[in-house]
């Protein structure tokens, strides 16, 4: 590998039956992975298997590929176990099998990097892809360069997978893994807002999971904890740390008018129900008393109508 790695990818290892195929896709460009790029296999399945076919890819990539198992990690914990070991590098990116990355990916991002160097944040621009319909871009724009900043905004992207974030900047931050649920997007978060700019790009990323703005197939909209402990444990305490910034305030807006997307007339779920549903309101309003009047009545977050505009209104 080059003495100047350009990007370390970690990847986190939930299932068995699909790594040989993801490692696969990923090395399409043998040589660019060679040269410019760090694989960290971060193992939470431990199995035989897994063992051995990251023991595999080790003896093909001398040098450039780390294993490191911890059974039953999430990936927040998995992630905090790579950032112990990850090497001196330009950019770092966290996946999983889901995410259908490739090296040729990687090699058209360092393209478009090459003279930007200073921007800490750099996105794919994610697809849902699946067997029932047309792929879904996370975004609901054509793919381009888009620069942006915490204090000059108008589109964001949530989905850490799909992004290279600079090494520099990440310094000793690292996952939490005491709240509930959203770590990956809190990392994002705090990482955005401290790095101050991001590139959104037109580089396609093809992804197996829904996104949080698939109301009906989003995994988390399924979990208790996602709703009340995720507001109070997540992110209340980061907008009381940060009680002025439109960027953050807006964000946690968008996160908030998602769980009520993901639940509004017929796409209600029966989460919540009783006293669980009355300490979400409550929690809720504990949220949305630290945000400003003319963010919560906007109901187009993100280029997105999330909610109707009477629903903004009422908020």
């Amino acid at each position: 590998m080059e003495d100047n790695c350009f990007c370390s990818v970690v990847l986190w290892i939930h299932e068995e039956d699909t790594l040989e195929e993801w490692l696969e896709n990923f090395a399409d460009d043998k040589d660019f992975l060679r040269k410019s790029v760090h694989l960290i296999l971060a193992d939470s399945v431990c199995s035989d298997k897994t063992i051995a076919v990251c023991e595999n890819v080790r003896k093909r990539f001398p040098g450039n590929t780390d294993h490191i198992t911890k059974e039953e990690g999430t990936f927040a914990a998995c992630y905090n176990e790579a950032l112990k070991i990850l090497p001196v590098c330009e950019y770092a990116n966290f996946t999983d099998l889901s995410v259908k990355l490739k090296c040729s990916d990687l090699k058209k991002m360092k393209e478009n990097i090459s003279d930007k160097k200073n921007i800490a944040a750099w996105s794919f621009f994610p697809i849902y892809v699946h067997s029932e319909g047309d792929p879904v871009p996370y975004l609901p724009f054509e793919p381009k360069n888009y620069h942006h900043s915490t204090a000059n905004f108008a589109r964001f992207s949530l989905f850490l997978q799909g992004f290279l974030l600079r090494y520099d900047v990440i310094g000793d931050r690292r996952f939490s893994e005491k709240v509930p649920d959203d770590a990956d997007i809190l990392f994002l978060f705090k990482f955005l807002f401290d790095g101050k700019d991001y590139q959104l790009t037109g580089i396609k990323l093809e992804c197996t999971e829904p996104f949080e703005n698939d109301f009906y197939n989003y995994r988390r909209q399924y979990e208790k904890e996602w709703y009340t402990a995720t507001l109070l444990k997540t992110y209340l305490p980061y907008l009381k740390k940060h009680p002025k910034s439109p960027f953050v305030k807006t964000i946690i807006t968008y996160l908030i008018e998602i769980r009520f997307a993901c639940n509004r007339n017929e796409r209600s779920k029966n989460i919540l129900l009783d006293k669980d549903l009355d300490d979400y309101f409550n929690a809720m309003k504990k949220v949305m008393s630290l945000i400003d009047d003319n963010i919560l009545a906007s109901y187009n977050l993100n280029k997105m109508a999330i909610l109707p505009k009477y629903f903004g209104l009422t908020m």
